[in-house]
Parts: C-alpha cells; sequence; structure tokens
C-alpha cells in the first residue's frame, strides 16, 4: 500500500460523529429534583411555555434537555419547534423513571412507536431515532425506518451523495459491472448502503468490514439482499474487501437453507434421517447432496401419503421398495392430478382484474398475467422459450376445410395460430401451433407492452433481441413462473390451503416443467402421435422424449387392434350372437 493511500484510510477512520455522548452528562440515574422537575415540565398544558428559561425546573433539567436540543438542530432550523418531541421525552423518562441514557433498545423503540402515535408527523419520531444513534449506539430498526433520510442527517447529504456515486458507477457505470439503472434500484442500493453505514458508524466505504456487513445483512429484508451482494462486489473490486468476502457473506447460508425442510408432508422423523444423511456426505458436492435429499424427499412424501407408520429407512423392506418403484414409475409422477389441471386451465382462461388486485406481489398489468398463464397451461412450452419469445411470435394462417373423396366433411375451414419458439436446447427457432385463445392473450399484451424497452443480448443467439415479456427494462425473471404465475393461479383455482400457500401432490410443488409432462400425456392418451408430439414439444429425435411418452402400452395395444383387419374378422368369427343371428 502506498503512503498516500494509507494516509487517506487513516483520514477516513478518524472521522468522527457530530455528537458524541462523552460531551454531556451520562448519569444514569434521576435525581430527587429531576424527577419532580420532568413531572412539572410533561404535564405542562400546551398553552404554556415549554422550558421557559424562567422556570426553575427547566434549569435542572439542562443535563437532559441539552444534548436532546443539539440532536434536534442538527436537521431542523428552527430550535423552538422541538417542544413536541422534548415532551414527548419527558413524558417517557417519567413513566420509565429513568434518564434516556439508561433506557434499553426496547424502551427507545417504545418511545418510537409512542411518537408516531401521537402525532402523525414523521420529524419527532426521526429525532428520537438519532438520539438513541448518537446518543446511545442504538440503531432502532423497524416502524418507518428510513436508512437513506438518516445517514443523511447524520453523515451529510454531500459526503452521502459522494461516496454513493462510487459505488453506482462501478455497479451501474458503461466500464463498470453494467447493471441497468433506474429510480427502483438507486432506492435499493442506497438503503443498503446506508444501513451498511449506519452499522458500521461510519460515513466512508474504505471503512467498511466483512463484520459490519454481517451485522448489516439480517436487517435488510429479502429485496435488498440483492443490493448487498452487489455493495460487496464493489468492496472487492476497490479491494477493500478480500477475494474470500463474498463466499463468507453469502456462501454458507445459502448452502445451509437447502435441508431445512418444514413443510407437514413428510413425517418429521424422516426429514431427522434425511438431513443427518446429507451431512454425512460432506466429502460429496452441494449439487450431488441436494439431489440425493430431494429424491428421498419425494420417498417421504409417498410414505406419509401411503404408509404412515413407516418414518425411518428400518421399515423399508423389499416388497415396499417395489410397490414404491411401481408407484414412482406407473404412472408417471410428474404429471399434475387430471382434476387440478382442469382447474388451473380454468383460472388461467377466467384470470380478472379482481384476482389479480387481489393477490398482493402482482406488479405486471393483467394482460402480462393472462399471456403468461394461457402460454403456460396449453402451449407446454419450457419457463426459458416463454421468457424469451420474441416481439411477433405470433403468426397466424387461414385453413381450408378438408374433405374426403366422398366429399364429406372431416375438418371445418378455420383461423389457425402459431407460435414462433425461440432456440433451445434441442433446435432453432421452430413454429408451434397454440389455440386462437392463447394467441389472441399474447397479442393484447404486445399492443399494451411499453415500446421503449432496450433490446438485450440473447444468451443462445447472442444477438440483440426484442423480449415480448419485457418492462421497465427488465426481462420476465428465470422463476417468474414458478414464483408468481402459477401461486396466482393456484389461488384462483382454490388449490391452496388455510394460509394461502400452493398445494402439493405427492411429488412436491406445481411447478413450470410438470404442465409439458401432464399436456403431452393427454394429448398422448388422446390418440396425437408422437411424431406430432414430439414436435409440438421442441424434440428432434423421438428417443429424446421421456419414456412415459415412448413406452404407452395400452396405446400400442389399442393402436395394433385398430389397424388390424384380421382382429376384426376374428371377433366376428368368434361372435356367437353374429352365428346364431338370422341371414337376411
Amino acid at each position: 500500500m502506498n503512503e498516500s493511500r494509507a494516509a487517506q484510510i487513516g483520514e477516513r477512520t478518524d472521522w468522527q460523529m457530530p455528537l458524541l455522548p462523552e460531551w454531556y452528562d451520562q448519569t444514569a440515574t434521576l435525581t430527587t429534583r429531576e424527577r419532580e422537575a420532568l413531572a412539572e415540565q410533561a404535564g405542562l398544558p400546551i398553552r404554556y411555555r415549554f422550558l421557559s428559561p424562567k422556570r426553575p425546573s427547566t434549569q435542572i433539567l439542562s443535563r437532559l434537555a441539552r444534548p436532546l436540543q443539539d440532536v434536534y438542530n442538527l436537521w431542523h432550523t428552527d430550535p423552538t419547534d422541538s417542544v413536541p418531541y422534548l415532551r414527548w421525552m419527558f413524558e417517557r423518562m417519567v413513566r420509565t423513571g429513568k434518564p434516556f441514557w439508561a433506557w434499553s433498545y426496547e424502551e427507545w423503540a417504545e418511545t418510537i412507536t409512542y411518537a408516531y402515535g401521537k402525532s402523525k408527523k414523521t420529524g419527532e419520531p426521526l429525532t428520537i431515532r438519532i438520539a438513541a444513534y448518537l446518543l446511545c449506539g442504538l440503531l432502532i430498526v423497524g416502524n418507518q425506518f428510513s436508512p437513506s433520510q438518516m445517514a443523511v442527517i447524520i453523515f451529510g447529504d454531500a459526503l452521502v451523495v459522494e461516496e454513493y456515486e462510487r459505488l453506482a458507477v462501478i455497479i451501474f457505470g458503461k466500464d463498470g459491472f453494467g447493471y441497468w439503472r433506474s429510480q427502483r434500484q438507486d432506492n435499493r442500493l442506497r438503503a443498503a448502503l446506508a444501513l451498511a453505514r449506519l452499522v458500521n458508524r461510519n460515513p466512508y466505504l474504505e471503512t467498511l468490514t466483512i463484520e459490519s456487513l454481517q451485522a448489516a445483512r439480517p436487517l435488510l429484508t429479502k429485496d435488498y439482499q440483492d443490493s448487498l451482494h452487489k455493495i460487496v462486489r464493489v468492496l472487492m473490486h476497490l479491494h477493500i474487501l478480500k477475494g474470500e468476502a463474498f463466499a463468507t457473506l453469502f456462501a454458507h447460508s445459502k448452502s445451509a437453507m437447502w435441508w431445512e425442510y418444514t413443510a407437514s408432508d413428510v413425517d418429521p422423523e424422516w426429514i431427522a434421517w434425511l438431513q443427518a444423511y446429507v451431512l454425512h456426505l460432506e466429502r460429496f458436492s452441494d449439487s450431488y447432496r441436494k439431489v440425493q435429499f430431494y429424491y428421498l424427499i419425494i420417498a417421504g412424501r409417498w410414505l406419509k401419503k401411503y404408509h404412515p407408520m413407516i418414518v425411518a429407512p428400518s421399515g423399508w423392506s423389499e416388497s415396499l421398495a417395489q410397490d414404491y418403484v411401481t408407484w414412482l414409475c406407473h404412472p408417471n409422477p410428474r404429471n399434475i392430478d387430471p382434476s387440478w389441471w382442469q382447474k388451473l386451465t380454468w383460472a388461467a382462461a377466467s384470470l380478472s382484474a379482481k384476482d389479480l388486485s387481489a393477490y398482493q406481489t402482482a406488479q405486471f398489468p393483467l394482460a402480462y398475467y393472462r399471456a403468461v398463464g394461457l402460454l403456460w397451461v396449453t402451449g407446454a412450452r419450457r419457463a426459458d422459450e416463454i421468457r424469451r419469445l420474441k416481439v411477433g411470435c405470433i403468426s397466424r394462417e387461414w385453413a381450408p376445410e378438408m374433405r374426403d373423396e366422398d366429399g364429406n366433411q372431416i375438418e371445418p375451414e378455420e383461423d389457425l395460430a402459431y407460435l414462433r419458439v425461440p432456440v433451445n436446447k434441442y433446435q432453432g427457432e421452430f413454429w408451434s401451433p397454440i389455440p386462437s385463445y392463447a394467441a389472441d392473450a399474447i397479442e393484447v399484451w404486445e399492443r399494451l407492452r411499453p415500446r421503449l424497452q432496450q433490446p438485450r443480448i440473447d444468451r443462445k443467439e447472442q444477438k440483440l433481441t426484442d423480449y415480448l415479456f419485457m418492462m421497465r427494462n427488465r426481462l420476465m425473471g428465470k422463476t417468474f413462473l414458478n414464483e408468481a404465475v402459477i401461486p396466482l393461479l393456484c389461488k384462483v383455482a382454490g388449490l391452496v390451503d388455510e394460509q394461502g400457500i400452493p398445494l402439493r401432490d405427492a411429488v412436491g410443488k406445481i411447478t413450470s416443467h410438470r404442465a409439458r409432462s401432464t399436456l403431452a400425456t393427454w394429448l398422448r392418451s388422446n390418440g396425437l402421435s408422437l411424431t406430432y408430439i414430439a414436435k409440438l414439444l421442441g424434440h428432434t429425435d423421438l428417443k429424446t422424449l421421456p419414456w412415459y411418452l415412448r413406452e404407452d402400452r395400452h396405446m400400442f395395444a389399442r393402436m395394433v387392434r385398430k389397424h388390424n383387419p384380421l382382429d376384426r374378422m376374428v371377433t366376428a368369427i368368434l361372435d356367437t350372437g353374429a352365428l346364431n343371428a338370422p341371414v337376411c
């Protein structure tokens, strides 16, 4: 480290707060005279002058009033407007029987809540929060806490903005990480950085440590965790934090969550066995351990439903294992129950503005959700194919009627709709038929889609693409179908529990990919050939189709019987009723 940089870091480390507790008398008890003076001041009617210099009680309370007034003066221009704030502080000291210097975290939090209840204004509660921070070293979060506003008051607007822009230019700048900048992203990043600096009690980036970031992380909600990720990456880029900082802060908590299964569809004893098992597999990778864990979770659901008395591996027998394999393979367990599937299809087709308004996490227009929902239940498309659809992906063609040799109509004339499916893992772009009502929903959304959406480089085609499902310059998220659309349809269809959580079947959650297997199985059972099913799913080789489509023994037997003329002849020969029928 060169001398100039070392001097800069030293200077920033020596920064101090605008007010320090050691400037004041911090005696943690109240004298008898102070108790009497507090009671007098707190009980004065509003029409009386509060803290009048002529009153003896005002002089007695100077050691309590002066630090509180200094906090107020940090961000208020008229010091005489501090009356409500000081009165509430005096009232709370009367109630607690001790000076604010001796208040606990809970007592400060109660005082802030009390101030919010007494007035609709937020100035007094914020001043109390700043007093707790500067005078007692307590950061009181919750209850309309705004870290950005508080940081500006304590650290100064110029310094807060300067340090934030140092961070933002790396995250959003053309020569930086390349994240898209929006007001929402800015607000979240400012709040996360402000909270980290308040926890660290220093406004400069150079002073942030892994310890201060670890302390700040639990105070951030899920929506702000991504902003903390960006902050850590910038600090690593600036060599403020070392390379292992990201793993230290985030990796352990992520890997510790996947085996903490809390759903009631698996017996707790079975879960305990699984957790002990995966912890025993420490020498294997996390991905391998997760796969093993979730396979055994499926077995646990099956046990809970069909053999609830068996809750441990010791209860398994050869016959039980054979039953499980039979259930697992025949029929295919990924398919969604037909009654559930019909309800989900109905929900997608009838989705209304009322349904969307009742869904608290909805963040896009109704047309957006209807188009995605109908595509999911009718298109047999992968989640990635839906999110990567391009503008103008619908094509319509007029198909004339079809007649047989005798002039009888086989198929009526109709307007057929096709969806241009983006490049997938098996082939390039191709057209797939979809119902006209699904195409209508897509075209409605395309007309409403905001025009000023910047094209993005498609990760498979490596060229600029105008995505259909773009809004606020944001592409549909990878988990949007599973975490937003499907829970919404489940709620509309009534497939939720008492807490509003989507129901699970023996396999687990209803996921985006299970729609493909369900729809393909339905089409197969209704006579659609494997060739056409493969084209619909985007498979170029019949061998790549799932086994449950390739090996339908019932369909095989029916097709052989239907196309074998000898079958009908032999049936007629053996039909005793036909043999005994009178000859015309």
